[in-house]
């Protein structure tokens, strides 16, 4: 029974952290280490981490194909988290399977066009996109095989966190 209560005890003080003052614990995404960050009030610049609501059809494709968990926002997902690779004013564009930002080939990022289970991935977008303002270009740089602006495209940016402690 004691341990039930420090158990309680431990939880509501992690939700008063992040209530009150923003701390979130990356515990499932493998797009970022696991850890624990917080939100700051900046203007977003790259390589900044971004926490936004992606796009209701791309959500609903995430969700039913277990890229992303059903969650807090408005389209009934979860969040993602990731870098920001792209800022307004930045173009991107996919040029048989090879990734170019701003014209130039970035190739530390594969396209895939399977994902890990064999099935065809989906692109949400043109193959060419030049960001407006308040759009961002989110991926990751942690996982490989990360669903990622890659294949959504740009998107609004809900928040920016700073991780405050790492724990891988």
């Amino acid at each position: 029974m004691r341990k039930l209560i420090i158990l309680v005890f431990i939880l509501i003080i992690i939700i008063f952290l992040m209530y009150f003052f923003k701390i979130y614990i990356n515990y499932g995404t493998p797009s970022l280490p696991r850890g624990i960050y917080i939100m700051i009030n900046k203007t977003p610049e790259l390589n900044d981490i971004a926490v936004a609501c992606i796009p209701d059809e791309v959500a609903r494709y995430g969700v039913n194909r277990g890229y992303i968990p059903k969650g807090i926002c408005r389209n009934g997902s979860m969040p993602v988290m990731k870098k920001i690779f792209g800022l307004p004013g930045d173009s991107f564009e996919i040029k048989n399977g090879v990734l170019h930002k701003n014209s130039k080939i970035i190739s530390n990022f594969p396209i895939f066009e399977f994902d890990s289970r064999g099935r065809a991935l989906k692109n949400f977008y043109n193959n060419k996109q030049i960001l407006n303002t308040n759009e961002h270009w989110l991926m990751s740089d942690y996982a490989d095989n990360s669903w990622d602006s890659r294949y959504y495209g740009a998107i609004k940016i809900s928040y920016l966190l700073k991780p405050l402690l790492i724990l891988e």
